[in-house]
């Protein structure tokens, strides 16, 4: 994800502190997917995490003047994510698994359609299930960067703007982050779920 240009977001958010809709709506479509990947990968459940990543933009929304300019929009905007998900861990003592007979059911909402390839739909679903366990075991450091880097910044300067660190430090953590995956998802594929 890239950062509106800086005169658009100028715009965007000007017209959005006198009420326009569609700026709301461009903003909202623009940053939404990212905000939501951030915060649920910090051990956030999915349901959680939706509406976290409203009440971040909906902050946004109705001040658009708090943002000052002296980072990236989207620097600032995962600050308060980031702030909002510890905000949410601490609210809760224990973060719940998702019950099985959720995910059979959404399974067999999916079956429920003939034409869905269902091996193919199971193996993508473990596939990513094996994914996002392992990006939750890595440390914070590490899962923070992993996310900027390969879901939402084009580029490793990007990235280490938004981490606000060096671009080398962003490399050194991707390089242990993928060992660290390797390793997990190595575990996954040979001792089944969680790596056992």
């Amino acid at each position: 994800m890239k950062d509106l240009p800086p005169d658009t977001l100028r715009e965007v958010l000007n017209r959005i502190g006198a009420g326009d809709d569609k700026a709301v709506n461009q903003l909202f479509l623009h940053y939404h997917a990212a905000v939501f990947r951030f915060i649920s990968l910090r051990n956030v459940p999915t349901a959680d995490a939706e509406e976290l990543a409203q009440d971040v933009l909906l902050s946004v929304l109705t001040k658009p003047s708090a943002f000052e300019g002296r980072s990236q929009f989207s620097t600032w905007l995962f600050s308060i994510a980031k702030n909002r998900a510890a905000d949410y861990h601490r609210s809760h003592a224990r973060i719940p698994e998702v019950p099985m007979d959720e995910r059979a059911q959404d399974a067999a909402d999916k079956l429920a359609d003939p034409m869905a390839d269902v091996l193919q739909m199971l193996e993508a679903a473990q596939d990513r299930e094996a994914m996002l366990v392992c990006i939750r075991k890595l440390p914070d450091d590490l899962k923070e960067t992993v996310m900027l880097v390969i879901f939402d910044m084009d580029t490793l300067a990007e990235a280490a703007a938004a981490l606000q660190c060096p671009p080398g430090t962003v490399k050194s953590r991707m390089f242990h982050a993928r060992n660290r995956l390797s390793d997990c998802i190595q575990r996954w594929l040979n001792g089944g779920r969680h790596g056992k």
